[in-house]
């Protein structure tokens, strides 16, 4: 950001650099709550089933627990589907001599440190 040839860009990249780090920090409030609702259905898997009653019991938990268990994941790939259209944005006005191939992935590459390549368009 800053450069002159993305100054026509620059308020929009702002915009869409906001946009994914608020998606950032909701896909890590999700993966959080995955934790959270898997625990459930992980205690469910051990629940008795000797008796028809058990079975019943068993069947009806196994059930609860995998439709909540399956919303946060759905939830997350929403969240995702939503922020296509910000990388191909990113895409279509990024650098072709990125040096990581920053919009070939449809995402903002990472090194190793979690450190976001964007010189592209900064």
């Amino acid at each position: 950001m800053g450069k002159k040839s993305y100054a026509d860009f620059q308020d929009e990249l702002e915009g869409i650099m906001k946009s994914l780090e608020e998606a950032k920090q909701k896909a890590l409030a999700l993966e959080a709550r995955d934790e959270e609702v898997f625990l459930p259905l992980s205690k469910a898997y051990s629940l008795p089933r000797e008796t028809e009653e058990e079975q019943k019991i068993y069947r009806e938990t196994m059930e609860n627990c995998l439709i909540e268990a399956s919303l946060v994941p759905t939830e997350l790939l929403e969240l995702c589907l939503e922020k296509i259209p910000l990388f191909a944005r990113l895409q279509e006005k990024g650098s072709l001599n990125c040096p990581v191939g920053c919009w070939g992935g449809g995402r903002l590459p990472e090194d190793s440190h979690g450190k976001c390549h964007t010189e592209c368009i900064y």
